[in-house]
């Protein structure tokens, strides 16, 4: 898996577009990651995705103040916060379960990015990109494996799901964001931003410590 890693890249100046393409190589490394991926998304999003599917709250997330009172703006606010926040918990609390064979990969991925880009953010970012941005956030925005036979969910239920996985991309990302009905979930990126780091320090970790 090494060679298409350094293959995508190699040919990006911008290493924040590293695997947001949908071309061949990413397209090859995310199929090779589901492989290996064994049980751990629905180890570690499984319970929560059933809950929060079926949570009311997220029937309540319009931010738009020209849409919502003020105080309903706040409420709805809380709301998103609290249900991100519990999937950054479940996921932090997860990567001593990530499979070798995806530390490995995100080892090498992270190999690659360091002397390709000098900023200090990039491995961090590239690394997030392939986790979260191809492997755990569209779990959780589709969350097909998670319903019911015959089960549907209400668009507002959808885009709160979409909403969610925008935090946690920006996290990843290293970016904020800059719609004023949005300012306010910057917060959960700013409490969160060292143990996101922490997260993928520890799924890229070098082989020499992997445990057989």
């Amino acid at each position: 898996m090494v060679n298409p890693c350094v293959n995508v890249i190699d040919r990006l100046e911008n290493y924040t577009m590293v695997f947001r393409g949908n071309n061949a190589a990413p397209r090859i490394i995310t199929a090779f990651i589901h492989s290996q991926a064994g049980s751990y998304l629905s180890d570690t999003l499984g319970p929560l995705l059933r809950r929060v599917i079926r949570d009311p709250r997220l029937k309540e997330i319009d931010l738009d103040l020209s849409k919502v009172a003020p105080e309903e703006r706040l409420r709805n606010i809380g709301n998103i916060q609290a249900i991100a926040q519990s999937f950054l918990d479940a996921i932090f609390e997860s990567a001593d379960n990530i499979p070798r064979a995806l530390k490995e990969t995100f080892h090498h991925i992270a190999q690659c990015t360091t002397p390709r880009f000098r900023e200090a953010h990039a491995t961090h970012i590239v690394v997030g990109s392939m986790v979260f941005l191809r492997f755990i956030c569209p779990a959780i925005s589709i969350p097909t494996n998670y319903l019911r036979s015959g089960e549907t969910l209400p668009p507002e239920t959808m885009k709160a799901l979409v909403l969610i996985t925008k935090i946690i991309q920006n996290l990843a990302s290293n970016a904020q964001f800059q719609e004023q009905n949005m300012a306010e979930l910057n917060e959960v990126l700013h409490s969160n931003i060292k143990r996101v780091l922490g997260f993928i320090r520890a799924v890229s970790v070098t082989p020499f410590f992997f445990i057989n």
